[in-house]
């Protein structure tokens, strides 16, 4: 967080009272997708039921970027050795998964076969 640009964390903080009417169907939605195994949809769905902004949606995909696409690389590099090993389980929260950044198309990229088991 300390990172990230003090602007976009203040509009962040200022949407939060916005989002609280819509938790619930916030989390249902994230929730089903997840369950229906259209973990891609999780990235893309904020934006739409919360109706943001075009600013809105640039920040939340910076902000996307900033504390899940660096990570991402960082988890992939940190972990090749006992990858190269095999038999390695990581766990990780869903949001880590998809798109070009996400870690299974880093570590598809890096020579491995990624397996969905769920």
């Amino acid at each position: 967080f300390k990172s990230l640009d003090r602007d976009l964390i203040r509009r962040g903080l200022i949407l939060v009272p916005r989002f609280e009417p819509m938790v619930e169907d916030i989390f249902v939605t994230l929730t089903q997708a997840y369950f229906d195994r259209r973990i891609a949809m999780i990235e893309h769905a904020l934006p739409a039921i919360a109706g943001l902004s075009e600013q809105e949606t640039a920040d939340a995909a910076y902000f996307q970027r900033a504390l899940l696409d660096g990570r991402n690389a960082n988890m992939v590099e940190r972990s090749r050795d006992d990858v190269d090993k095999g038999g390695l389980f990581i766990a990780v929260g869903a949001g880590h998964l998809p798109g070009e950044k996400g870690l299974v198309e880093l570590i598809r990229k890096a020579g491995f076969e990624v397996t969905r088991v769920w």
